[in-house]
């Protein structure tokens, strides 16, 4: 009598590669793709939240609009300076959410300064435009204030008080309950 020995399917057929690769290559394949959903779901940046209670630096900065800008000027608001720019698919996302939460708490003392890092006057123009932006979406295009306030991943957001401390600093993209949060709770301890 002669036995058949059973030969393995993959190995009967001609492959590229050998059939013990194909769980290793399966598992890097899912390691390679839950590492960039981690990296790019919470932003561009891959940080998401720094807390540090220090003294705003000061600064002047134009606007599209051509006005010139001073931080000093938002004494006694709260300020959400936030640093973004449009080849981030997250910062051009997150105007729609900023505009919204601009029209609901700007009569309740909320002032937002968007900060373009990096990029020229006709990128931001176009961008206000499309999201009929209303608040002020300054140029910082030497990138000098971002590096003052050491913005490492955009889109970065920092929370200043009314007496012009920093209260909060997020690094990644902000919903709008997370923007409403804070407000209330700088409200509250003012």
């Amino acid at each position: 009598m002669h036995s058949k020995t059973s030969v393995p399917q993959c190995l009967s057929t001609p492959v590229l590669f050998p059939c013990a690769f194909i769980p290793f290559l399966v598992s890097l394949f899912l390691c390679l793709f839950v590492s960039i959903f981690l990296l790019t779901s919470s932003g561009c940046s891959q940080d998401k939240k720094v807390n540090q209670i220090q003294q705003a630096t000061s600064f002047s900065l134009s606007g599209v609009d051509s006005v010139q800008y001073n931080l000093e000027d938002y004494r006694g608001k709260i300020v959400l300076l936030h640093f973004w720019a449009d080849w981030c698919p997250r910062c051009r996302q997150e105007f729609a959410r900023l505009q919204k939460v601009n029209d609901e708490l700007k009569d309740r003392g909320l002032q937002i300064l968007a900060i373009n890092v990096g990029q020229t006057k006709e990128h931001i123009l176009e961008l206000k435009q499309e999201y009929r932006l209303s608040f002020p979406l300054l140029l910082d295009q030497k990138k000098e204030i971002a590096e003052k306030y050491g913005v490492k991943g955009l889109p970065t957001s920092l929370f200043i008080d009314k007496k012009g401390m920093i209260q909060a600093k997020e690094i990644g993209w902000l919903s709008a309950e997370q923007v409403q949060s804070i407000f209330e709770k700088m409200l509250a301890e003012n």
